[in-house]
């Protein structure tokens, strides 16, 4: 499916309640001025629905979605819609509110106080609203402080709530809802996109579990900091994934099975069994490597990610990583090999303690196609400095005839990034994931 399908089934839906609004509404637009506050009002209350779905949608790790735009931009688009449907959360009230008491001697304030906890399928939407809030100033809370992700999943799991306690109020009091099919058209909006999310968040992954049983084969140490986890279970030769790829993993064992983490995979056969390189990073990683063993069960979302989707059809690459970065670029490596492609990889570590995969992909794509440099210590077996503009070109010359695949920290992206296109290299041939889930 192509972009522009996407585009046009949400215009689609935002046509339709614009339509249902006109028809049920459209007469207010001419009558005073607090009935342009009700129109308006209901408006916004019809959109604030729309918002709410699209994002339970965005975020529901859709895979025909998520092939197209890449889950790392959708979440960055959930991110962003969040403030919409804010916006469209207090518009709705406040025009109700303003409409209903249009030409009282009470303040604006107290009238829409006043609707707001008048009771019934009012009193649950308020009470949904103020969960919205919640949610959302806490979201904001959770990345501006970087709190540990099982944190976040909590919160918006007070979503669920307050859709379920909102929904009541929207048939019942939805003034553009009456009719009997605005209503079913509603409802199976509802039911359309609860449907996707549940089969693509909840469904999918149980059904792949129950195929696979998978589970942990063996851990073994990279470096000081690092280890890998090999998982293998049954059918293996049937899950498929693309090089460079990231899974949502949850390893059932005491003290851990309760969260679920993004880990890129980092073998690149495309099939069988799974191998995750972590780096002791945070505590739950520090704490993984000795609550499993050999034997735990995973439970596994995805594989996700398009980050290595269009290697195949490149003739000439330079992948560049930094840190735990290397992990997808290590499995990049392998499938642009396989497909006997033109391949360099350049790589920045703090120390050489640090340095994950240098044998294994040297071996990959030769001595002469692989650097890596440390940016903490004296000199040993390579350069002691940042990638910089000068180690890019004596290491790579043609680069602006390259497609690039950058993966690393935050800064180390931003700062290559800058580089790259300093040198000629468009935007177009830049290829990266953020993985900010």
């Amino acid at each position: 499916m192509r972009k522009e399908y996407l585009y046009f089934i949400l215009l689609l839906i935002v046509g339709l309640a614009v339509l249902l609004w006109l028809v049920s509404s459209g007469s207010l637009l001419h009558g005073t001025v607090g009935d342009l506050y009700l129109a308006f009002g209901r408006l916004a209350g019809l959109l604030l629905a729309i918002s709410v779905l699209f994002q339970f949608v965005i975020i529901g790790r859709v895979g025909w979605i998520e092939k197209i735009f890449g889950l790392d931009a959708l979440s960055r688009l959930h991110h962003w819609v969040g403030f919409s449907t804010v916006f469209f959360l207090i518009a709705h009230p406040v025009g109700i509110g303003l409409g209903y008491g249009w030409g009282s001697s009470d303040s604006a304030l107290h009238q829409i106080t006043s609707l707001m906890f008048s009771g019934g399928e009012v009193l649950q939407a308020t009470i949904g609203a103020f969960l919205f809030i919640v949610v959302a100033a806490t979201s904001v809370y959770v990345l501006l402080k970087k709190l540990r992700y099982e944190y976040w999943y909590a919160i918006h799991l007070v979503t669920y709530i307050a859709v379920i306690i909102s929904f009541s109020h929207q048939i019942e009091l939805g003034g553009d809802l009456q009719a009997m099919i605005p209503r079913v058209l509603w409802i199976g909006l509802y039911v359309c996109a609860g449907l996707v999310y549940l089969w693509f968040r909840f469904a999918q992954p149980l059904i792949q579990y129950h195929a696979h049983a998978f589970f942990v084969d063996r851990i073994e140490p990279e470096t000081e900091s690092t280890y890998s986890i090999y998982i293998s279970g049954k059918r293996m030769d049937t899950f498929h994934y693309i090089p460079g790829q990231f899974l949502m993993v949850r390893f059932l064992a005491k003290g851990v099975w309760y969260e679920a983490h993004p880990f890129s995979i980092s073998v690149g056969s495309g099939t069988g069994d799974i191998r995750l390189t972590i780096k002791r990073l945070g505590d739950y990683t520090k704490k993984l490597s000795t609550h499993i063993q050999s034997g735990t069960k995973v439970f596994i979302d995805g594989p996700h990610g398009i980050f290595g989707a269009t290697i195949s059809e490149k003739e000439k690459i330079l992948c560049l990583g930094g840190g735990v970065g290397i992990t997808p670029i290590r499995s990049l490596a392998e499938r642009a090999i396989h497909t006997r492609k033109d391949i360099k990889v350049l790589a920045s570590f703090r120390t050489h303690h640090d340095a994950v995969f240098e044998r294994e992909i040297a071996q990959l794509v030769g001595d002469e196609n692989i650097a890596y440099v440390y940016t903490h210590e004296s000199p040993y077996e390579g350069q002691v400095k940042n990638i910089s503009h000068s180690t890019l070109l004596e290491f790579c010359p043609d680069v602006q005839e390259r497609a690039v695949y950058l993966c690393g920290p935050a800064a180390f992206m931003k700062a290559m990034r800058t580089i790259l296109l300093n040198h000629g290299v468009s935007e177009k041939q830049i290829y990266f994931e953020r993985f900010s889930l």
